[in-house]
């Protein structure tokens, strides 16, 4: 007899989302909203931060963060100072950080990769779908 069950790959999948910790470092409050709805209904599991102090208490907390989404502009310490002292401490240098920002500066750009960003998206240029699978899928 057979009987319906999920896919090994479905089931991994989902066991993958559940696990997946995402720090939204993001000082917009709207937007903050629709990542987090967006996340968790995909089954991810956010964690919000409106500034880097915050984002770093957060880490210095130990929740075992998995992705790093990060903007650049904020108040007091930018993205990219943040990213830059994630890169630098030994214990969180692992964390995959995304830079998803309005600035399509090029400048700003090359300078996320070469801190260590895994990808810099502008946000103007793809809906909020096309982010979160673009840094699910890296």
């Amino acid at each position: 007899m057979q009987t319906d069950s999920p896919s090994s790959s479905t089931s991994t999948e989902d066991k993958k989302k559940k696990t997946l910790l995402i720090l939204v470092l993001e000082d917009d409050p709207h937007l903050n909203r629709i990542i987090v709805h967006k996340l968790t209904g995909r089954g991810y599991n956010p964690i919000l931060a409106t500034n880097a102090q915050e984002a770093i208490d957060i880490l210095e907390r130990g929740e075992p963060v998995d992705i790093l989404w990060l903007d650049i502009r904020l108040p007091g310490m930018s993205g990219l100072e943040f990213l830059k002292y994630v890169k630098e401490q030994e214990k969180f240098s692992h964390i995959k950080a995304f830079i998803v920002s309005a600035s399509g500066s090029v400048e700003d750009q090359e300078k996320a990769l070469r801190l260590g960003a895994a990808a810099y998206i502008v946000k103007g240029n793809h809906d909020l779908d096309e982010i979160i699978e673009q840094i699910i899928a890296e």
